[in-house]
């Protein structure tokens, strides 16, 4: 079962994320996201309360690994000698 459910979930955001990238975040359409998946519209609720939490689930493994190499950056500068 919890195979079927990664799968089901990957299916949904990979399918969200081509609606995204095609349509963008206001364009995009939960009901073409469901289909394309494969699920239907209550499934998709089984997994995230909006599209605005699908996109975010999308995003933010992105936002943080660029936030972390941000940080990693300030602090090698933070730690250079004055003369540097």
């Amino acid at each position: 079962m919890e195979d079927r459910s990664t799968a089901t979930l990957q299916n949904i955001q990979r399918s969200a994320l081509e609606e995204f990238l095609d349509k963008g975040f206001q364009g995009a359409s939960l009901r073409q996201i469901v289909k394309s998946a494969g699920v239907t519209t209550g499934a998709f609720y089984g997994y995230f309360s909006s599209k605005e939490a699908l996109f975010a689930s999308i995003v933010e493994p992105h936002a943080a690994a660029l936030m972390g190499r941000f940080m990693q950056a300030q602090t090698s500068f933070a730690e250079l000698p004055e003369s540097e």
